[in-house]
Order: structure tokens, then sequence, then C-alpha cells
């Protein structure tokens, strides 16, 4: 394949650990992956991976090729009784790359067993190559005012809105009315781990500029090259289903 025609704005079908290869390295703005959790999913891409630490890193150290110097990488993962992406996904970042931050999706809706924690939470891991990373101040306010009172306290006329944090209440979680006839009232997304526009937005938004070139390497349902296509960002997407 030549690149990058034959990839910019596609979705190319295949495994990620063999299409990365194939792309140019520090061409990439900014990836953000939804890779498998580790058996969390009863999916098979979920629950054939044998050594999930090993099988991170490589796919990261692929994507730390082509990502440019200026790039962010954003991870989503778990922790719990089922899945400790998260931790793996974090010790490969603070070993390889520059650890950032952490965010925290409080979604709406729980699920789980009765016994323990009803699971309302959902992770984000930050990691950058070099602390040269792109990162937007117009775009890093919510769309939550300061009461009255503290706008004039601080100032704050001509941007009344608060900043970004690294808890995101904001943000529900991705549903679709399903079939007809199949159950009053139920709703069930595209993908078992489909993740919401406005999330992939807000990030896109902080990170790059219109026209820039964002990599999702597990597209799934293809959320993020929706995401990009919407705020006019180049795109491409990986993704081992061909459904």
């Amino acid at each position: 394949m030549i690149y990058p025609d034959d990839f910019i704005n596609k979705i190319i079908c295949g495994d990620c650990l063999e299409i990365l290869d194939k792309l140019e390295p520090n061409s990439i703005d900014l990836c953000i992956a939804d890779p498998p959790y580790g058996n969390l999913v009863n999916e098979d891409w979920d629950k054939n991976i044998k050594d999930y630490y090993t099988y991170s890193k490589i796919w990261l150290d692929k994507v730390y090729r082509v990502l440019k110097s200026t790039g962010s990488i954003y991870v989503w993962c778990s922790i719990g009784n089922k899945s400790s992406s998260l931790l793996d996904i974090a010790k490969i970042l603070k070993e390889d790359w520059i650890f950032q931050d952490m965010i925290v999706w409080n979604k709406q809706r729980g699920r789980g067993n009765r016994r323990g924690w009803l699971f309302t939470r959902e992770e984000v891991l930050w990691g950058t190559k070099s602390n040269d990373y792109i990162w937007n101040k117009d775009a890093q306010y919510s769309e939550d005012k300061y009461h009255e009172l503290w706008i004039k306290r601080l100032h704050r006329e001509d941007n009344p809105y608060k900043r970004l944090t690294n808890i995101w209440n904001d943000i529900k979680e991705v549903t679709i009315e399903m079939a007809k006839g199949s159950g009053k009232g139920s709703r069930k997304p595209l993908h078992p781990t489909q993740k919401p526009l406005k999330a992939l937005e807000r990030i896109i938004k902080l990170h790059t500029s219109e026209g820039d070139l964002v990599l999702d390497c597990f597209a799934g349902s293809g959320s993020t090259s929706v995401a990009a296509k919407n705020l006019n960002r180049n795109f491409i997407g990986i993704e081992i289903n061909k459904e």
C-alpha cells in the first residue's frame, strides 16, 4: 500500500500490529485507542489475549514510532475484579512515555453484580512523547459557568466558563434503541465498548487543529473517525473485525 493516500480518511480492515508498521514515522498528531480490556467483555477479541502486558507493549511501541513529538495518546482502560488493563497500560506509559494524567469518566448508569460496588466509571490514560505537546487553551473550558458572584470576583466576565477537570461528569454513555420487538424500553449500543462522540471530540479539540491527523488503531464502530470528521480533522482507523 502507498501511504498516506491509501490510508487517510479510511478505516483499514486488518490487525493493527501489522497495519501500524505501514504508517510513516512521526506522522500522527493524536492517537485515541480503545484496546481490548483483557477478559472484561465477553467477546473473542477480548478473551483471547493471553499476555496483556506484552500485547500492550507491542502496539504502544508501534504507536510511539508514528506519533509526532508534539502528539498525545489517550488509552481507554479499566480496573476491577475482571480487568486490570489500567495497571499494565499505566506501567508502560510511565516507563516508555511521559505519563501526563488519568481522566475518570463518571458514567450515568451503572453495571455489575449485586455483590460489590455498582460499577459506574471508566478511565482514560493520557501520555505524550515530550512535554512539548499540543494543548489548545481555548478548548479547555467546559459548558458550565461560574456563579455570577464568582465571575465578578475572579474577573472572568470575558470567559465565565469553568476549566475542564480530569473527572468527567457531563458525558452520557452511548445508547440506541434496540430493534423493534427486542424488548420494550431496552437500549443497546452498536458496540459493547462504544465511546460517546462528546468525549472523543473533547480530546481531539484539545490536541489538534483542523487538517491534523488522528489515529484510532482499535476503531470498533468508528466513533473516533466520526468525531475527527465532525471537526474537520483527517483520520486513520484500523479495525480487525469487518462487521
